[in-house]
């Protein structure tokens, strides 16, 4: 069993440590405070004046609703693909008869 790795990332210019159970999770962890940090660079160059803890809470939810609209576009694919499966179903059924 491998033992969870300690990692450090930097989020607005704090360091944070924590562990990543395999290389996959540590490779996610890194990729998303990459996206946080692009995300509070915006935020930082349009609204200079507004807090990090602002900043951090506009990336936040700007990237909460792009999760959420493709949760929805998923949902619809996962119904779009059971109804042509179920089609493809019903049509090989016909053509074994």
């Amino acid at each position: 069993i491998a033992m969870a790795q300690r990692i450090t990332i930097m989020i607005a210019g704090k360091s944070y440590e924590l562990s990543a159970k395999t290389a996959t999770e540590e490779h996610y962890i890194r990729l998303a405070a990459e996206r946080i940090n692009r995300s509070f660079a915006l935020y930082s160059e349009k609204f200079s004046s507004v807090s990090d803890f602002d900043k951090l809470a506009f990336s936040a939810l700007a990237d909460t609703i792009v999760l959420l609209k493709l949760e929805k576009e998923k949902a619809e694919l996962d119904s779009s693909l059971s109804a042509l499966s179920s089609e493809l179903d019903s049509y090989l059924k016909k053509i074994e008869k």
